[in-house]
């Protein structure tokens, strides 16, 4: 897995930076796939099988892996990037964190392990659903947005008499009611 996976994420590094599909789509198939081998689990009934199911379960998560700072940036911009990154790696972790548990408690609740890929597998490819619910800045990456800093931006700043002014966001503004 793991060198199936280091080589998969130079190669769609690479294809991502082509330009012939966009990111966001790379990263959706790197998911789905991810996904979808963690369904395939519980038919592996031998080593060998395993094998390939590690073998592509490396490669469609170094597919994903490899573009997710990118995306991070084309969601939230330069101005948000490490507020992004944050927010992306808190809820990773927490997922790698309750994953095992929740597959034990499967286990305990079911007897057998494969209700737990079926969840994994299938909780996977519905999230790849929230892509779909606000587009990126800048979906294809191609530098045609500014990233700029400018007033409008949502960050704090400080005036001169030592205030703090905090703008709402641009979601925040989008969604206001």
């Amino acid at each position: 897995m793991g060198i199936s996976e280091f080589i998969f994420r130079l190669i769609a590094g690479w294809f991502a930076d082509l330009g012939l599909v966009s990111r966001l789509h790379v990263y959706m198939i790197g998911a789905a796939g991810v996904g979808v081998c963690n369904l395939f689990v519980p038919f592996c009934k031998s080593y060998a099988s395993l094998i390939v199911y590690m073998a592509f379960y490396g490669l469609f998560s170094g597919v994903f892996h490899s573009l997710i700072a990118v995306l991070v940036r084309e969601y939230t911009g330069v101005a948000r990037l490490f507020n992004g990154i944050g927010w992306t790696l808190l809820a990773g972790g927490t997922a790698y964190l309750l994953g095992a548990p929740i597959a034990g408690w499967l286990y305990d609740a079911t007897g057998n392990y494969n209700v737990s890929f079926y969840s994994a597998g299938s909780i996977i490819v519905c999230s790849l659903s929230l892509l779909f619910l606000r587009k990126p800045r800048n979906p294809d990456g191609d530098g045609t947005e500014d990233d700029s800093l400018s007033p409008g931006d949502n960050l704090s700043t400080v005036d001169e008499g030592g205030h703090i002014n905090d703008s709402p966001t641009h979601l925040e503004q989008e969604t206001a009611i």
